[in-house]
């Protein structure tokens, strides 16, 4: 596959007028563009020295909520922007960090669409995916101003997106049109990482391999998204003998895509495939969609007695619930 065009704008200082020839050109052979973003304007979704993807545009868009990369119509300047709206054949285009549009757009000066975005060698999830149009219709009304705040910003945004990753159809789309995912067994770095990103300040015992303990990560290039556990409890641990899905976990930003569905199947697989025929797992009764996906890869409530006493205790204390689900290899 050939190799896209990269220019870094701290060490390739390129004129406007040659970088703007050098994308046109790129895009119009069909290829993706790659550059350093220089600026505010697009904070938080697009920083200072993130790298960015300008891809050819497809058939179809570009569409309200997606960044694209455009010559400003009074300066011919290149920008990269989002469109919040369109008005016949041009666009209206603003940054998500700046009070004002940038005016209409007429659909030729736009050049490219922004299809990833780079920071510190991780790829930025939030931006780009389905709820780019809502975060379109935040900056049409002027909302977006919010961002000038950043922690009230980010609750924000992340409230909305826990709403949308709700939504069936948000799912059936993000698991179709997401990044792709890899998923793998767990090694040490990767152990370390998933302790920083879940148990942030707490202590680390070790990250030796526990032969009682399968680890497996979920990765979005070479980030960590997701995780969940398979722990084998001897008959001495009783009464948890027994092997057990445990510690599923996906990124807040990075839920709705399957990718806690294909964690589980994966453990599952390698579960059966290592001889296992039963698997068991706690849920908390009062967390119906981790209910309901463990029903759709087959698991079902059960109770083991000499347990329900441990829970019951638990209930007391805690004021929730946790139920028992199995299934059969």
């Amino acid at each position: 596959m050939a190799r896209d065009f990269i220019v870094d704008g701290g060490e390739d200082k390129l004129s406007m007028k040659a970088l703007i020839e050098l994308l046109g050109a790129v895009t119009e052979k069909g290829r993706a563009f790659r550059f350093r973003a220089s600026g505010i304007s697009m904070i938080p979704f697009i920083k200072d020295r993130d790298i960015i993807t300008i891809s050819p545009i497809p058939s179809g868009r570009p569409v309200i909520g997606d960044v694209v990369a455009f010559i400003l119509p009074e300066t011919g300047r290149l920008a990269v922007h989002r469109i919040i709206d369109k008005k016949n054949h041009a666009y209206i285009i603003k940054g998500d960090n700046i009070p004002e549009p940038d005016g209409l757009v007429p659909s030729e000066n736009v050049l490219g669409l922004v299809t990833a975005v780079e920071r510190n060698s991780h790829r930025v999830l939030l931006g780009l995916g389905m709820e780019r149009r809502v975060i379109a219709a935040l900056a049409r009304h002027d909302l977006l101003k919010w961002i000038r705040m950043p922690s009230l910003a980010r609750k924000l945004i992340a409230m909305v997106l826990i709403k949308l990753q709700g939504a069936a159809l948000y799912r059936k789309i993000a698991g179709k049109l997401g990044p792709e995912f890899s998923i793998t067994q767990a090694d040490g770095k990767d152990m370390e990482k998933v302790h920083e990103i879940w148990n942030p300040g707490g202590r680390l015992n070790s990250c030796k391999p526990d032969p009682l303990v399968k680890n497996y990560v979920a990765k979005i290039d070479s980030e960590i998204v997701g995780f969940v556990q398979r722990v084998t409890h001897p008959p001495n641990h009783h009464p948890y003998a027994g092997h057990w899905l445990f510690s599923l976990m996906v990124r807040v930003k990075a839920r709705g895509m399957g990718i806690g569905e294909s964690l589980c199947r994966h453990l599952i697989d390698v579960a059966r495939e290592d001889g296992i025929e039963e698997l068991l797992l706690l849920v908390y009764e009062d967390n119906s969609p981790a209910i309901n996906l463990y029903r759709k890869l087959g698991f079902k409530l059960t109770k083991l007695p000499d347990l329900q006493s441990k829970l019951d205790e638990e209930l007391l204390m805690t004021g929730r619930r946790r139920i028992i689900m199995y299934q059969r290899l």
